[in-house]
């Protein structure tokens, strides 16, 4: 395990007394960090509830001699009908476990998909979210938004020049940034467009999220959440004092947000009106995700992953003891999350269950984001990476 040098809970504490006394404007945001190549990833293994292991897929095993029920090919051990083909699940890399399983141009060993590098050298890679087509990216110390094919291709940069940019959100038509350093808030039109400033003069504009009309993100200068509408027009201010509002997130009709130093789950109407605590008294709660009537978020400090409806009520643990989950992701049957502390990426069954760890000994992972098929994630190993991993 490698140690892990991203803003953890003691870095934004640092950085929310830095924000109290006025001098922010001078705080560094990054640690002078180390890099290094990736290591060879562990052999599998299984603690308690916890499963650590090289890929994921079927079940790993060999497939024995067999014919097909439906009149196909006879297959001889260690092959398996998948198709009217005999393949060997163990290693083939569009059927990794299972006929069907594609491992999207990852090795398929022992059954399980390994993780793919998408891209290294990418300096800082703060955050990253996905398309049906792309995988986009920020890369905060060389000032650019870069964009490139799931499993083609090489990088290609779409925005260059940013003063810091932080946190990045999409739509399907348009990607929209915070440029921390430069204090702008940024957009670019997938189809055709150029960078756009949606917003300057913002003091240390954060957390960004977007919807198909506006655009919203948090300041931590000012304890404020903004909006503007895409299409242009005046920013208004939606919430006030909000105390460092590390995370957003949006459905139909509502916001939500982290409030890291208020240690409170909030939500409020897109259309104003003032806020809810959705749950208060929490322990450094960094991130958050609304999915299916539920929202899902991250305790950095107390190491805990929670679930509480959106309507409102009783808090549910889903995952605890953990190190210092800082980013969060959830999809149809599973909660992510990245771990600073313990240099690696998770999942859990939605209700709970046996934690399994999809990769590990990294140095300082950063982000994560999810499709259908895959998980993608960003860490500081090989001086920036982008990493993929089929599901």
């Amino acid at each position: 395990m490698k140690p892990a040098t991203s803003l953890t809970t003691t870095g934004w504490m640092a950085l929310v007394t830095a924000l109290v006394s006025g001098s922010w404007l001078t705080m560094g945001c990054a640690p002078d960090l180390g890099v290094h190549k990736p290591d060879g990833e562990p052999e599998s293994e299984t603690t308690g509830s916890e499963t650590t292991d090289t890929g994921e897929g079927g079940s790993g095993a060999s497939g024995s001699g067999s014919t097909s029920s439906s009149g196909g090919v006879a297959c001889s051990s260690p092959t398996t009908d998948c198709n009217g083909r005999c393949v060997n699940v163990s290693t083939d890399e569009s059927n990794c476990g299972a006929c069907g399983h594609d491992c999207l141009g990852g090795a398929c060993e022992a059954g399980m998909c390994r993780q793919v590098l998408l891209a290294m050298d990418q300096g800082e890679p703060q955050s990253i979210v996905v398309d049906p087509q792309n995988v986009y990216w920020v890369d905060r110390t060389g000032g650019r938004i870069l964009r490139k094919r799931h499993a083609s291709g090489t990088p290609t940069e779409i925005a260059s020049g940013q003063a810091g940019p932080f946190r990045i959100a999409a739509n399907g038509a348009y990607i929209v940034w915070t440029n921390r350093t430069g204090g702008t808030v940024m957009k670019l039109a997938l189809a055709d467009g150029s960078p756009e400033v949606i917003a300057s003069g913002q003091s240390t504009p954060h957390a960004i999220q977007i919807d198909q009309n506006n655009v919203y993100w948090s300041c931590f200068g000012t304890n404020t959440i903004a909006r503007q509408a895409l299409a242009g027009g005046s920013t208004a201010t939606m919430v006030m004092q909000q105390g460092t509002a590390s995370a957003l997130a949006v459905d139909a009709s509502l916001l939500y947000w982290t409030s890291f130093s208020g240690g409170a789950l909030r939500k409020q109407p897109l259309g104003g009106g003032g806020f809810t605590n959705l749950v208060t008294m929490l322990d450094g709660p960094i991130d958050l995700v609304v999915r299916a009537s539920q929202v899902y978020w991250v305790n950095a400090t107390s190491g805990t992953v929670l679930t509480v409806p959106t309507a409102g009520g009783e808090a549910t643990k889903i995952a605890a003891s953990l190190g210092s989950p800082e980013r969060i992701a959830v999809d149809d049957t599973h909660v992510y999350w990245i771990d600073v502390i313990q240099g690696s990426l998770s999942r859990i069954p939605l209700k709970g269950g046996t934690t399994h760890v999809i990769a590990d000994g990294m140095m300082q992972p950063m982000a994560i984001a999810l499709d259908d098929h895959a998980i993608y994630w960003s860490s500081m190993d090989s001086n920036g990476s982008i990493m993929m991993k089929a599901k």
